[in-house]
């Protein structure tokens, strides 16, 4: 595999999808063809806090302002948040979308900042969706709509490409039942005083999934952080649900990787044997982090080979870290570890017309092995 991956940008008739992650968050950036690119959830660099993907627009010479069409947002949670509103800033002729369930239940809920209609987004995810919300009231009235609501089967348009270029987007998730679950957990709050019954779905519940057709010849499936149930709900409605001529030869693995997101009937009926699998880990702690070993056999199983965008452990700590480690010890604190890092970028790239595409990692990121 080759290392170090291109810094320039590909060509018109040339399918990329790049992952970013961890430091702070995932992120996917997919470029359809004839510089055309759309961007999904967002990561924030764990030691500098600037954003991988405008870095990588910029290294490759991509205009943000006119090449970015959609700038998607998957669910509520900080890991995919951090630092989406500065990309949907930057990409000025871009719409942004969310999940519908989230925007109906939650989402403008934070334009006068009632906490109490969404008691599980952290206020992290708030900041970010109140710039996003504010940018949007600073755009033109004539270009709207600016902001884009995505459940089950909604086809999104948003670029206008050659013929020889056609694409679909199209939204698998959140499910009616899903965007149901959203509304009951707001009006089941209490907000007179009274105290507030913490909703019980998972914003992951209301994930969006992304199903990209190319040229009717390319299909990329981006999981989000999409569950399998509950009922009604999940990958399991998915599959219930979507159909296609053509078989993922990409997928972003849902959630990390995780047992609760893997699907066997969805791997079996939409993904292709010889597909790329692309994650981010997610570290929740020192001894609990995902993909567990198990998950990489179970993803191996699946698909020919699987990428990384970094280890799943507590990286090393920089040099910094170390330095004011040492000096802190000498107060009696112990255990200090630096949980973000440095993310990693996995990109595959690919003629249209070919369909074979060829991955390059920059570390931290690298190939999974069983």
């Amino acid at each position: 595999m080759p290392s170090g991956v291109l810094l320039e940008p590909p060509a018109a008739d040339e399918v990329e999808v790049s992952i970013f992650g961890p430091g702070r968050g995932e992120c996917i950036v997919v470029h359809v063809g004839d510089g055309v690119w759309i961007t999904v959830d967002s990561c924030r660099n764990g030691r500098t806090g600037d954003h991988p993907a405008l870095d990588y627009f910029d290294r490759i010479g991509v205009n943000v302002a006119e090449d970015v069409t959609l700038v998607v947002a998957t669910h509520a949670h900080d890991d995919h948040t951090a630092g989406v509103s500065a990309i949907y800033k930057a990409a000025t002729s871009a719409r942004f979308a969310t999940s519908s369930a989230f925007t109906t239940a939650e989402f403008f809920a934070l334009t006068i900042l009632d906490e109490a209609a969404a008691p599980k987004i952290t206020e992290s995810v708030r900041r970010e969706f109140r710039a996003v919300l504010e940018e949007v009231e600073r755009r033109p009235v004539a270009t709207a709509p600016h902001l884009l609501n995505l459940r089950e089967g909604v086809r999104v348009v948003d670029a206008t490409l050659p013929s020889s270029h056609s694409v679909i987007i199209r939204a698998l998730s959140p499910s009616d039942q899903a965007i149901h679950r959203s509304k009951l957990s707001v009006s089941r709050a209490e907000i007179e005083g009274k105290p507030i019954r913490i909703s019980k779905p998972d914003p992951n519940e209301y994930s969006i999934a992304l199903w990209i057709e190319i040229n009717n010849e390319i299909a990329l499936l981006l999981g989000g952080d999409l569950l399998n149930g509950p009922t009604a709900c999940g990958w399991r409605r998915v599959h219930a649900t979507h159909e296609s001529d053509l078989k993922a030869s990409v997928v972003k693995v849902p959630h990390h990787g995780s047992q609760n997101s893997h699907y066997s009937p969805m791997w079996d009926d939409f993904v292709r044997p010889d597909a790329l699998a692309l994650l981010a880990p997610f570290r929740m702690s020192q001894k609990t982090s995902i993909p567990t070993s198990t998950d990489v056999e179970r993803i191996l199983s699946a698909v020919e080979r699987a990428f990384i965008t970094a280890k799943p452990t507590t990286p090393a700590p920089s040099r910094e870290l170390r330095q004011a480690a040492a000096l802190l010890r000498a107060t009696g604190a112990r255990n200090i570890r630096e949980r973000d890092g440095l993310p990693g970028h996995v990109q595959a790239r690919t003629k249209i017309s070919s369909g074979e595409f060829e991955v390059r990692t920059a570390s931290p990121a690298y190939e999974l092995s069983a």
